[in-house]
Parts: C-alpha cells; structure tokens; sequence
C-alpha cells in the first residue's frame, strides 16, 4: 500500500491517494469521534454554572439613550437616503 501525496502529470501538480489509506483514515476518524477522552468528560463536567440575573448596575441616562438611538437611526437611513436623492444620476438622467 502506496501513498503518493504529489506527483506531476503532463507538467501539474496533482493529488493521488490510495483508496485504503483514505478508508483508514476515515475509520480512524469516526472511532475518535465515538472516544470521549478523560480531559473531555473532565471539561464537561466543570462547565456547569449557575447565572443570577439581576437589574443592571449602573443606570444610562435617557439622553445618552435619545443620542444612541438618533445615531443608530441616521446610520441606518444613510445609504437609502443617499439612493433617493441621487436616483437621477444612476437612471442616467443627470443634470
């Protein structure tokens, strides 16, 4: 059983695998994926946490609420306002 990684056929460069190899590598893979190693289980198992969830801390102001808000909304306007008013231009009919 051969594996030939490059070779050169009329000048390009290919890949060619032994179809065996291929079929090792493959079950090798699957058995891995069924294996729960030590580390894994150990990872999974200090995971579990517990969130409180509570009222925010520290209070944001209404006008700094009003400011997000107005910049949020002039940076979702922009690009179709833009398009309305130079609609003229990209249909050709410019000035």
């Amino acid at each position: 059983m051969t594996l030939q990684l490059f070779h050169f056929i009329s000048g390009h460069l290919t890949l060619s695998f032994d179809i065996h190899v291929i079929a090792i590598v493959f079950r090798m893979l699957a058995v891995r994926s069924l294996v729960k190693t030590g580390a894994a289980v150990a990872a999974q198992q200090s995971r579990q946490m517990s969130v409180v969830a509570t009222r925010p801390l520290v209070r944001v102001s209404f006008a700094e609420k009003l400011v997000h808000g107005v910049i949020m909304t002039v940076a979702y306007c922009t690009i179709p306002v833009w398009v309305l008013v130079n609609i003229r231009n990209y249909r050709g009919l410019g000035k």
